[in-house]
């Protein structure tokens, strides 16, 4: 399940293209593992606002996400209560699921009302140079890239691209920074869960 992903260890990122890995499994994926639940996502004029990942208990797949406010948005679990799948809850409400992953030998990923059900090699799809993975969401596209101490996403909607996300890791914790704008178009619960995939360590593909 372990790969060498660029993004995932303590030199990340690494651009090596060759850590990357690439490709996505055949046949038929079966039904949704999430209700149809609704989403909503704040409206915040403008700046990034930052979220931090902390509590990693041993890692990234087991923590908790905190916002702006101190306050806890999302927890990541692990194997519990399923092994091989790791869910992501909303800190709202009744703490539902807002994402799915199922680590099997081709990993699936699912993300309520925003990402169908689908491996994760084609949500996370390499680039033809094996130097980036873009993301779809909502018929959009986004491209998620190293670069100098950080993950950055940009949106390919916009020329040039606009810088959405900055990921950066620091001693206890990992803070993903995330425009406004970002969070207006309901893109929070995809970029936390392209930020745990792409930093997890395990194989994409």
């Amino acid at each position: 399940m372990h790969t060498n992903n660029p993004y995932a260890h303590a030199g990340w990122p690494n651009p090596n293209p060759n850590a990357v890995g690439r490709g996505s499994g055949g046949g038929s994926i079966p039904p949704s593992l999430l209700g149809a639940l609704p989403f909503s996502a704040p409206s915040s004029p403008s700046a990034m606002i930052p979220f931090r990942f902390v509590s990693m208990n041993p890692d990234l797949l087991n923590c908790t996400v905190i916002g702006p406010d101190n306050s806890v948005h999302f927890r990541i679990v692990t194997d519990n209560p399923r092994p091989g799948f790791t869910v992501v809850h909303s800190a709202q409400g009744q703490g539902q699921a807002v994402a799915v992953v199922e680590w099997k030998s081709h990993p699936i990923v699912e993300i309520r009302d925003t990402v169908p059900k689908q491996y994760m090699g084609q949500w996370l799809a390499l680039s033809g140079q094996q130097t980036s993975r873009t993301m779809e969401v909502r018929g959009k596209r986004y491209s998620w890239a190293p670069g100098r101490d950080t993950l950055q996403m940009y949106g390919l909607e916009f020329n040039p691209p606009a810088l959405l996300v900055k990921v950066t890791r620091q001693a206890d914790s990992i803070i993903l920074e995330i425009s406004a704008h970002a969070i207006h178009a309901g893109l929070l619960s995809s970029c936390v869960v392209g930020t745990v995939l792409l930093l997890c360590g395990r194989n994409l593909d």
